[in-house]
């Protein structure tokens, strides 16, 4: 079981995948298939300035 979590808000919600489960989430990011979620250019250049 691969466990995820926001270790900076101890009571965030915690994600539970197995094995094969993460890897058919890499195999969809891989093959583009949450390109939609991807910040644009822009985005990332303001997120950069912030920090």
């Amino acid at each position: 079981m691969i466990v995820i979590s926001d270790d900076k808000d101890p009571a965030a919600p915690v994600l539970l995948m197995s094995r094969v489960e993460m890897t058919e989430f890499f195999d969809g990011v891989i093959a583009g298939d949450f390109d939609e979620f991807r910040a644009t250019k822009d985005e990332l250049d303001a997120a950069a300035a912030t920090t």
